[in-house]
C-alpha cells in the first residue's frame, strides 16, 4: 500500500493542478491527489452544476403536484470518494489550530 501511495503522490506532484489545490487551506497532499484522481480533467465538466452533480452535492428535490419540500438534502448520487475528500478538506480547514483556523472565512461561515 505504501508503494501505491508513493506512486500516486509522485504522479500528482508532477501536475500543475496539484500545486494549485495544495494552496487551498485544508487540502493536504493526499486530499489534493484524491481530488485530481476523482475529477480528472476539469474541462470535461462544462458547468459548475455538472461538477456538483458528479460529486453528488446537488440537492435531491422532493415534489409532487403542488407540494414542494422545504428540507432538501444532497442527492449522494455521485462519487462518494470525491464527497469524502471535499468533506475532509473542509473539516481540516475549519478545525481550530493554535493560531486559529486554517481558513477563517470558512470557519466563520460554519459558526453561524
Amino acid at each position: 500500500m505504501s508503494d501505491l501511495l508513493h506512486s500516486m503522490q509522485t504522479f500528482a506532484e508532477s501536475m500543475e493542478t496539484y500545486h494549485l489545490l495544495r494552496t487551498i487551506p485544508g487540502a493536504g497532499p493526499l486530499t489534493a491527489a484524491m481530488l485530481i484522481a476523482e475529477i480528472g480533467d476539469i474541462k470535461k465538466f462544462p458547468s459548475v452544476k455538472q461538477l456538483t452533480a458528479f460529486a453528488g452535492l446537488d440537492s435531491a428535490v422532493h415534489e409532487s403536484g403542488t407540494f414542494k419540500s422545504k428540507k432538501n438534502r444532497i442527492s449522494k448520487r455521485g462519487s462518494s470518494y470525491l464527497r469524502t475528500a471535499l468533506y475532509q478538506a473542509t473539516v481540516a480547514a475549519i478545525s481550530k489550530q493554535i493560531h486559529g483556523p486554517k481558513n477563517s472565512t470558512l470557519f466563520q461561515f460554519y459558526q453561524q
